[in-house]
C-alpha cells in the first residue's frame, strides 16, 4: 500500500511529518530536514515559515505583521522592555533605553493606568504628569477628550491619530490650552472645539515667549468674547504646518481665527480659513511682530463691524503676505479681503496674492492701505470681481503719508467700485506698472494714479479663463501666451520672474510666484 516502513506504525502515507529524522509521510522531499525556501533552515530548524525566506530563526524583526524572528511575537520589537514597541502607532522614541517612552492616551484606557500601549491613560492632564524626561511625547488614540491643560516652560510634543477622529474639547466657557512661560508644544492630527473663552483665544492661548506649533490640526467652533476666536497670541510664536484648517471661529472684538499681538513669529504654511468672523479681521488680525505666511486659502470669512474681511495688519513689524488666495471675503468698513492700517515695514511684501468676489462696505474691495502712514510693497497680485462701496475695487490707499509704499506689476479687473486703483493725492507711494480692466464705472485709476502714466495701462490682461459670474472657481488667473501682461512689470532684476525673465504683471510673476 506503499508504506515505506512496514516495521514502523507512524509511518504510512499521509502521516504528519515531524522532526524526528524519519521519512513519516513516505514522500521523498519535503521531509523535516528541507530547507524549501532557502534560508538556510528547514522546520526542524527552527524556520517557522519554509515558505518564507525572509523568516527564520534568528531573522531580524521588522514591522510587517509576521513572526520574522520566529520567536513567537509579531512586530514585537520592544527591546528596552518598556512596554512600547517601535512598530505601535505610538513607537518609542528610544527603544534602547527603558525610560525613554512616549505615554498613550485612549478613551478605553484608565486613570490609574500605565500609559502604554496595552494599558493607556484616558485623560491628558494624568499623560502630561507622567511624561518621561526624555521624550516628553504623548499620543492620544482615536476618540474625544474633554481638556483644560497649561503648559508652562517645558517642551511636549502631543501626536493625535488624526484631526478627522480625535478631538479635544474645551470644558463650557473655557479654554483647552494655554501655552506659557517659554514652553515649546507641538500638536499633531488633533481637532479643537467647543472653546468659549471670556479673554483673548477662545480654545488656545501662546503668551511669554513660548512657541506652539500645530501640524495638520482643525480649530473649529470656538469663540473668544475679546480677540483670537480660536487662538490668541501675545509676545510668543505659533507655526502653522501641513495644512491647517480654522473653520467657524468667531471673536466679538480682532481675529475670528486668529489673534496675533506682537508675535515673536507667525509662521504659516498652507493653512486654510473658512467662515470666521470677528468684529475686525474675519480670520486674523496682527498687530506688529514678525510674520511669515504663504500659500493660504481664505473663504468667507467676515469683518463684521470693521476693516480686513480676512485679514487686517497694523503697526511696526516684519511682513510677508505670499501665494494666498481669498474669495467671498466681506468687510462693512475698508479692505474686502486685507486691510493694512498704519502698517510700517519698508521690506515687507504683501505678492502673488489671488483675489476674487470679495466686498468692502467702503473702499478696497480686494486690498485696503489707510492710517496715518504706510510702508509695504504690494506687488504681483490678481484682484478680479471685487467690490467696493467706495473706491478702489482692486487696491485702496488711503493714506497721505505713504513714500515707503509700493504699488507695482499688478493686475486688477471687472471691479465693481468707483474706481479699480485709487490712491490718496500727495501719498508719494510708488505707483506703477500696473493693469486696471472693465472696472465698472470705466474709472481705472483715480487720485494720484492716472491710467497711462509711468506704465499704469487699462487693457484686457487675457486670463486663460476669466468669466465675471461670481464663481472664482470657473477662473484660471495664469496668464495667456498672448496677454500683454507677459514680461511687461517692473524691469528691476531683483523683480524678475522665477524663470529670470522680465517682471510679468500679476499673480504668476516676479520671485515669488509658485
Amino acid at each position: 500500500g506503499g508504506d515505506c516502513d512496514d516495521d514502523n506504525s507512524d509511518i504510512y502515507p499521509g502521516a504528519v511529518e515531524v522532526c524526528d529524522g524519519q521519512d513519516n509521510d513516505c514522500i521523498a522531499g519535503g521531509d523535516e530536514d528541507d530547507d524549501n525556501d532557502g534560508d538556510g533552515e528547514s522546520p526542524c530548524d527552527g524556520d517557522c515559515d519554509d515558505s518564507d525566506a525572509a523568516v527564520f530563526l534568528g531573522a531580524i524583526e521588522i514591522c510587517d505583521g509576521i513572526d520574522n524572528d520566529c520567536d513567537g511575537g509579531i512586530d514585537d520589537l520592544d527591546a528596552d522592555g518598556d512596554g512600547h514597541t517601535l512598530c505601535s502607532a505610538t513607537g518609542d522614541c528610544d527603544d534602547n533605553d527603558a525610560n525613554a517612552f512616549p505615554v498613550v492616551v485612549a478613551d478605553f484606557g484608565s486613570q490609574y493606568a500605565l500609559g502604554t500601549d496595552d494599558d493607556p491613560y484616558d485623560n491628558l492632564d494624568t499623560a502630561l504628569a507622567n511624561l518621561d524626561q526624555i521624550c516628553h511625547e504623548v499620543f492620544v488614540l482615536a476618540g474625544s477628550y474633554e481638556v483644560d491643560v497649561q503648559i508652562s516652560g517645558d517642551f511636549v510634543s502631543i501626536y493625535g491619530e488624526s484631526a478627522a477622529t480625535t478631538t479635544f474639547t474645551a470644558p463650557a466657557y473655557s479654554r483647552a490650552l494655554r501655552v506659557t512661560n517659554n514652553a515649546d508644544v507641538v500638536i499633531d492630527g488633533v481637532t479643537f472645539s467647543g472653546g468659549d473663552a471670556a479673554t483673548d483665544g477662545g480654545v488656545i492661548k501662546v503668551e511669554t515667549g513660548a512657541t506652539l506649533t500645530l501640524i495638520g490640526v482643525t480649530a473649529e467652533g470656538n469663540n473668544s468674547a475679546t480677540d483670537g476666536g480660536a487662538i490668541a497670541v501675545s509676545s510668543a510664536s505659533l507655526l502653522l504646518r501641513n495644512n491647517c484648517d480654522f473653520l467657524n471661529n468667531t471673536a466679538a472684538d480682532d481675529g475670528g481665527a486668529i489673534s496675533l499681538v506682537s508675535p515673536v513669529l507667525f509662521s504659516d504654511r498652507g493653512t486654510t480659513y473658512v467662515s470666521n468672523s470677528a468684529g475686525n479681521a474675519g480670520a486674523i488680525s496682527v498687530f506688529g511682530g514678525t510674520v511669515d505666511a504663504r500659500d493660504q486659502w481664505f473663504g468667507s470669512n467676515t469683518a463684521t463691524l470693521g476693516d480686513g474681511g480676512a485679514i487686517q495688519v497694523s503697526g511696526g513689524g516684519s511682513y510677508v503676505l505670499q501665494r494666498a488666495h481669498f474669495e467671498f471675503n466681506s468687510s462693512t468698513a475698508a479692505g474686502g479681503a486685507v486691510a493694512l492700517t498704519d502698517i510700517d515695514d519698508a521690506g515687507g511684501w504683501i505678492r502673488n496674492l489671488t483675489a476674487s468676489a470679495n466686498t468692502a462696505g467702503t473702499d478696497g474691495g480686494a486690498i485696503a492701505v489707510n492710517g496715518s502712514s504706510a510702508a509695504i510693497s504690494v506687488v504681483n497680485n490678481s484682484l478680479v470681481g471685487n467690490t467696493a462701496a467706495g473706491e478702489g475695487g482692486g487696491v485702496y490707499v488711503g493714506t497721505t503719508s505713504a513714500a515707503g509704499l509700493d504699488v507695482r506689476g499688478n493686475v486688477i479687473g471687472w471691479s465693481n467700485a468707483d474706481s479699480g486703483v485709487y490712491v490718496a493725492p500727495g501719498s508719494n507711494a510708488t505707483v506703477d506698472f500696473n493693469t486696471s480692466f472693465a472696472t465698472s464705472t470705466l474709472v481705472e485709476f483715480d487720485g494720484a494714479v492716472t491710467v497711462d502714466q509711468d506704465d499704469n495701462f487699462s487693457r484686457d490682461p487675457r486670463f486663460v479663463v476669466f468669466t465675471d459670474d461670481g464663481v472664482p472657481g470657473n477662473d484660471d488667473l495664469d496668464l495667456q501666451v498672448s496677454s500683454s501682461e507677459r514680461d511687461t512689470g517692473p524691469p528691476a532684476a531683483a523683480m524678475n520672474d522665477i524663470d529670470g525673465s522680465q517682471n510679468d504683471r500679476g499673480s504668476t510673476g516676479g520671485p515669488g510666484a509658485n
